[in-house]
């Protein structure tokens, strides 16, 4: 099916023109351009009619102007290979390769062959739930952030990851069979697709410790993984000035490079930190709040406090409250 030619690329083969195929889609005639961003604005609307993940091929034989959109895009080099501009920046992605593009992030695509497939799999701002982001946050890895960044609402959204599964049979599998469900449309596809594409991401995930690629900073991507490592470790007490000086950096340049990342500086990585670990313990252990407290290296119980409530809406005894049924709330 990915191989055969449908009657837009019939005609995009003869023209070499893009052809609008979705209702109501008026990218090629100005129509939906966003004056304060610069570019063209795909309408998400137009994307999720029976729910919030959208799976397509995309077209052949044609290139598709720069554009950005509200959703976050995950692209998947099915056969062949594609060349990509993102945030003007060309990148050249080959069969078994995934892009994931963060909302507003500018991306044209040229032309694709006939042996060329790419998969774009769309996901709408509600298609990753809050347990599943719950569960992704607290997976310890800092690494996560990455993903994490993408579908969250009030982050800078500038970013796009590439991955290179080097052809891996498991995801390749789950990928069709997203596209399978999403063709068929079968009783409850749609929340087939979401556990599907939970797994797809867990898989990714998991992948970003072995290799993670972002435009702001390709030349050290190969030490991020040992950096983030190194933080998940040493985080409860652990300076930027030590932090540089194990790994042989300007505390300066590692700070830019940390916020140019992930979007966040050092500061900011470390409190996250100690936040997702301090939450843990509120739901798991038996330890008083104090306990906790310097048991993820905050000095002051009432500085933990203010930062606890500040980021989950309630103090640690309210949050315990409600999430360790087990512990004996009189502290």
């Amino acid at each position: 099916y990915l191989f055969t030619w449908d009657k837009f690329e019939e005609i995009q083969a003869i023209t070499y023109k893009d052809i609008n195929n979705i209702p109501g889609l008026k990218f090629n005639e100005g129509g939906h351009f966003d004056e304060k961003m610069g570019y063209q604005r795909l309408p998400k609307e137009l994307f999720f009619l029976d729910g919030n993940v959208h799976i397509s091929k995309h077209k052949r034989f044609a290139p598709l102007a720069v554009h950005i959109h509200d959703f976050v895009e995950i692209n998947y080099m099915y056969s062949g290979k594609c060349t990509q501009s993102i945030n003007g920046q060309k990148i050249e992605l080959t069969e078994g390769d995934f892009c994931i593009l963060d909302r507003d992030v500018p991306h044209s695509l040229e032309i694709l062959g006939n042996n060329d497939i790419l998969v774009n799999i769309l996901l709408d701002n509600e298609t990753l739930d809050s347990l599943f982001i719950y569960q992704l946050q607290k997976s310890r890895s800092l690494i996560s952030e990455f993903l994490l960044k993408a579908f969250t609402e009030g982050s800078k959204h500038n970013q796009f990851i590439v991955l290179h599964t080097e052809k891996n049979d498991h995801i390749h599998s789950l990928v069709q069979s997203m596209f399978c469900e999403f063709l068929d449309k079968k009783d409850n596809y749609q929340e087939i697709i979401q556990l599907q594409n939970q797994l797809l991401i867990y898989q990714l995930t998991r992948l970003l410790m072995d290799e993670i690629k972002i435009e702001e900073e390709l030349g050290a991507s190969s030490r991020l993984k040992e950096i983030f490592e190194y933080i998940d470790d040493n985080y409860q007490q652990l300076s930027l000035t030590d932090l540089a000086k194990t790994f042989n950096y300007n505390a300066t340049y590692l700070s830019s490079l940390l916020k140019n990342t992930i979007g966040k500086n050092f500061q900011e990585l470390i409190l996250e930190k100690k936040m997702i670990t301090a939450e843990n313990l509120l739901r798991k252990s038996h330890l008083s709040i104090e306990a906790i407290t310097f048991e993820v290296g905050f000095k002051s119980t009432s500085y933990f406090y203010r930062q606890f409530k500040k980021k989950y809406g309630k103090t640690p005894l309210q949050y315990r409250r409600i999430n360790n049924n087990e512990f004996n709330t009189k502290e």
